[in-house]
């Protein structure tokens, strides 16, 4: 199941008529970034490389997280900050 290829043929005619307006351009922005991650990881769009994409998305949202805390806390090292 997981390796059925998903289609986007008409994905834009199908998000016009579907989604409401004020999430259209989101949505279509979503569906272009998971596109080029596709093309730029050379997979093909399947189920697997939908969660993929989204697990790679959650770690990089995390490391981003992480980067900002060390930068508010950037006077202090981790030992200090845990006492």
């Amino acid at each position: 199941m997981d390796e059925l290829i998903v289609e986007f043929e008409g994905w834009e005619k199908v998000l016009k008529g579907t989604a409401p307006v004020k999430l259209q351009a989101e949505y279509r922005e979503a569906v272009l970034k998971f596109r080029y991650w596709l093309w730029e990881a050379r997979k093909k769009a399947t189920v697997e490389a939908f969660k993929e994409h989204l697990a790679w998305k959650t770690e990089k949202t995390y490391r981003q997280w992480g980067w900002q805390l060390a930068r508010f806390c950037e006077p202090k090292s981790v030992e200090e900050l845990m006492y």
